[in-house]
């Protein structure tokens, strides 16, 4: 008996992790209902903290006018978040056509980032030359 909780306790010390992703996968259906993967969670949480800060800029822009910076703030955190969808279509492809055919559309908001990010500096720090 004494044997046994040693090697318990051993096992619980050699620091194995082929108990974690059995507790991600179960806390994910506690958490969302269904059987996902912790990176679809993940990336739903990032999206969505991405669209909170955007959305809360788009508030401020709907009171201040005259203040582009934030609505130009709104429209590159919605690209991050239309991104973080095509990257999981990317992660979830089944073929190599589906995987390039979801590659080939990310570029649409990676270059609306791009951009967005060039027109938030010049009009909230006011600096560059046209």
């Amino acid at each position: 008996m004494a044997e046994g909780r040693h090697s318990l306790g051993a096992a619980a010390r050699s620091g194995r992790t082929d108990d974690k992703p059995k507790a991600a996968a179960a806390a994910c259906v506690i958490i969302l209902g269904v059987h996902t993967n912790w990176i679809h969670l993940v990336w739903a949480m990032m999206a969505a903290a991405s669209l909170t800060l955007g959305i809360t800029h788009l508030v401020v822009w709907f009171k201040q006018r005259s203040q582009h910076a934030n609505l130009t703030f709104f429209a590159l955190a919605s690209s991050v978040a239309v991104f973080s969808g095509f990257e999981l279509a990317i992660v979830g492809a089944q073929t190599p056509a589906e995987h390039a055919l979801w590659l080939r559309w990310a570029h649409v908001p990676i270059a609306a980032i791009v951009v967005l990010i060039v027109v938030f500096v010049r009009l909230y720090f006011g600096v560059g030359r046209l």
